[in-house]
């Protein structure tokens, strides 16, 4: 098991997250979460010798512990996120 390789996997959720809030429009949001998905598919195949489904099941709950603060952040502060996020 390499917890490097799945903390640094991760940090593209990460990126990911903070870009959907500030950067990148709803409606070419899903375009960048399948770069982010093939990236980081093509980063554990790189990088680990084997257990490639549990690498990617650890940078997914990683991912989650990521979301959460990103979460609760906008849900107390919504005004980054209102003007370009439509309902």
């Amino acid at each position: 098991m390499n917890w490097k390789v799945v903390f640094q996997a991760s940090l593209f959720g990460l990126a990911m997250g903070v870009a959907t809030v500030f950067l990148i429009p709803s409606r070419i949001e899903p375009l960048f979460w399948l770069v982010v998905f093939v990236a980081t598919a093509y980063f554990l195949a790189k990088r680990c010798a084997n257990r490639f489904f549990l690498h990617g099941v650890l940078v997914g709950l990683a991912n989650s512990v990521w979301s959460r603060p990103r979460t609760s952040c906008c849900s107390i502060d919504t005004s980054p996120a209102i003007p370009r996020k439509p309902r």
